[in-house]
């Protein structure tokens, strides 16, 4: 697959993308005995035999040419695995060719052709995405995948990237950037590349992004695609929290109460999770709830626990069952101050324009 050159971008999708078989034909003759050696092989399940009798089948070579031949062969290929045919299949399926036309089969195809790292597989799923073929369209899904594809050896992905580009506003190019970078980094939909991902965010975060910091901040946390390096990473969380992201402040206080990559400093960590919870961050909310009932702040605070706790519910059910049980510990006066005093907290949070996630 590939765009047309010619293609006039403001006209519709299906004019833009056009389909180009991802077919490689071997160039010479191929004999009819040499055909049956490959189909003893191929009846015999050897996964290499049955893609060459497949794309036999596919160009004529050797045999009259078949295409329902060739797909029930190219599915015997993809079954065992083999990432080449599991493309070329999806594309039989996208235009009907040896088998019934099914867009959604295609995808699926796609995916299993993409997981197993096949580039123009990638490529097209990003095609499958912008122009709605099986899946609903959406653009961010499809520059993340043309972005894959590229990543992986697709020479057709960067000039798709630069035509959609063109047509996106830069946040849904980081959402993109990002997109295909957790998915690298993670192993999921496609082989573990967090090298590539480290790229990509490195685009995001010069395109503006503050998610990718904080991204990049866990990349060097947990070694991934980077050597594990907390200073690198306090540095990422530092630059996300000076930028107002309530993450990189809740980050910043982890770092602070374990004394990873900095002196342990149980006040510095209270500072930065309050500041995160007055964003309405409710993993700092959480912590600080813990430090206070634990007396890990310095004091036992029954009362500050139960209204972190309160504020956290919203976003985390395990801290109902907390706050539940401290509220147990309360005079029924203690429990109508802390609960007047969270709501009034919740609504300065709402009302804060000031903080970014």
């Amino acid at each position: 697959m590939r765009f047309d050159a010619d293609a006039n971008l403001a006209g519709k999708r299906t004019n833009i993308l056009m389909i180009l078989l991802l077919l490689c034909c071997l160039t010479g003759s191929l004999h009819a005995q040499d055909l049956a050696s490959l189909k003893a092989k191929a009846d015999a399940g050897d996964v290499n035999a049955q893609l060459e009798v497949a794309k036999a089948y596919e160009s004529g070579r050797g045999t009259n040419s078949d295409q329902y031949e060739a797909a029930a062969w190219y599915e015997k290929a993809a079954e065992q695995g083999n990432a080449e045919a599991q493309n070329i299949l999806g594309v039989k399926y996208r235009l009907g060719e040896g088998v019934p036309k099914d867009l959604e089969i295609a995808v699926k195809w796609y995916r299993t052709s993409a997981k197993n790292g096949n580039a123009e597989a990638m490529f097209n799923l990003g095609t499958a995405y912008y122009n709605g073929d099986g899946i609903p369209i959406d653009d961010v899904r499809s520059l993340a995948w043309f972005e894959l594809a590229g990543e992986f050896g697709s020479k057709a992905a960067p000039d798709a990237v630069q035509r959609a580009v063109t047509e996106l506003k830069a946040s849904q190019i980081t959402d993109a950037l990002q997109k295909a970078a957790d998915m690298m980094a993670m192993g999921d939909g496609v082989p573990l590349r967090p090298e590539s991902a480290v790229k990509l965010l490195n685009q995001a975060i010069t395109m503006g992004s503050k998610g990718a910091i904080l991204r990049m901040a866990n990349l060097y946390i947990n070694g991934k695609g980077v050597e594990r390096d907390y200073a690198t990473a306090l540095k990422y969380c530092q630059d996300g929290a000076n930028q107002n992201l309530a993450p990189a402040m809740t980050c910043l206080g982890r770092f602070y109460q374990t004394g990873s990559g900095v002196p342990a400093d149980t006040a510095k960590a209270l500072e930065w999770y309050h500041k995160a919870a007055e964003c309405g961050e409710a993993e700092s909310m959480v912590r600080l709830a813990k430090l206070y009932q634990d007396g890990g702040a310095g004091l036992v605070d029954k009362s500050q626990a139960y209204i972190y706790y309160l504020l956290a519910q919203i976003r985390i059910p395990d801290a109902r069952t907390a706050a539940a049980s401290i509220k147990t510990q309360l005079t029924q006066k203690e429990v109508d101050r802390c609960e007047k005093k969270a709501r009034e907290m919740y609504a300065k949070i709402v009302s804060r324009k000031n903080c970014e996630f």
